[in-house]
C-alpha cells in the first residue's frame, strides 16, 4: 500500500478504524466509475487501500451511487400536487 496522508475516500487524515482493501477494490473501482468522482484513476497500479470501514460501506452502497450521480434530479424532483 502507498504511503499516502489521507484516505482515497473521504480525505480525512489516517487515523481511526481502518481496513486494508485488497478484495473489494474491484467494487471501489465500479463505484467511483458509476460515481464518475475520478478516484478511480487516483486507484490505477494499486493492489490495496486503507479506507474507513464506514466510508467503504457507504461508498459502494448502491443507494448511495444513485444519490451521488442524480443530485440534480433528487433536487429537482416534483412534489405531487394535491388539487382541492
Amino acid at each position: 500500500m502507498e504511503n499516502e496522508t489521507t484516505y482515497i475516500l473521504c480525505n480525512n487524515p489516517l487515523e481511526g478504524d481502518v481496513v486494508i482493501v485488497s478484495k473489494g477494490l474491484t467494487t471501489i473501482l465500479q463505484s467511483s466509475i458509476q460515481r464518475k468522482d475520478g478516484i478511480y484513476e487516483r486507484l490505477e497500479g494499486k493492489t490495496s487501500i486503507g479506507i474507513h470501514q464506514i466510508c467503504r460501506h457507504n461508498y459502494t452502497r448502491p443507494t448511495s451511487i444513485a444519490a451521488a450521480i442524480s443530485p440534480v434530479q433528487q433536487e429537482g424532483a416534483l412534489l405531487p400536487s394535491t388539487s382541492t
